[in-house]
C-alpha cells in the first residue's frame, strides 16, 4: 500500500512540474513568417496529417501586427496526454513547412504532410481574443 501511495505521489508531482513557458521572438518571426491564415482544422485520425480549411489569411497590413501580439503572448508548454489538433487554429507558413498554433498544442508539418514536432501547451491567455481580432470574415 505505501508502494502504490508513494508511486501516486511521485506521478502526480512530475505532472505538476512538467509545466516550461516560452514566447515566439519577434525577429525570428519577422524573419521567417512567409504568411498567416485563421484556419478552421479538422482531425479525422490521430495518425494523419490534419483537414485544414483556411477561413481567412491574414494581409500584409496585418501581419506585422499579428506577429507582434503573438510574440507578447506567453506560452504555457505541458508534458502530458497529446492533445488533438481541432478547431479554430493560427497557421503560420514558413518556407519549408507550417506550424499550427491551436488552444491545446503546437503542431508542425512540412508542406507534404509530414510531422515534425508538436508541443501541447495550455490554453493561451487571451487567445480567444487574438483569433478574433484578426479573424476578420
Amino acid at each position: 500500500m505505501k508502494k502504490i501511495i508513494c508511486l501516486l505521489f511521485i506521478i502526480i508531482l512530475t505532472g505538476c512540474g512538467n509545466v516550461s513557458t516560452f514566447s515566439y521572438e519577434l525577429e525570428s518571426l519577422q524573419e521567417k513568417v512567409i504568411s498567416a491564415e485563421i484556419v478552421d482544422v479538422t482531425r479525422p485520425q490521430e495518425d494523419t496529417p490534419p483537414g485544414i480549411n483556411a477561413i481567412i489569411s491574414i494581409g500584409d497590413d496585418d501581419l506585422e501586427t499579428m506577429l507582434v501580439d503573438l510574440s507578447n503572448m506567453k506560452i504555457y508548454v505541458t508534458l502530458g496526454r497529446p492533445q488533438r489538433t481541432e478547431g479554430i487554429c493560427l497557421k503560420l507558413n514558413y518556407e519549408n513547412d507550417y506550424e499550427l498554433i491551436c488552444d491545446s498544442v503546437i503542431v508542425s508539418y512540412d508542406h507534404e504532410g509530414n510531422f515534425i514536432y508538436h508541443k501541447d501547451i495550455y490554453k493561451p491567455e487571451g487567445f480567444d481574443e487574438f483569433i478574433s481580432k484578426y479573424n476578420k470574415e
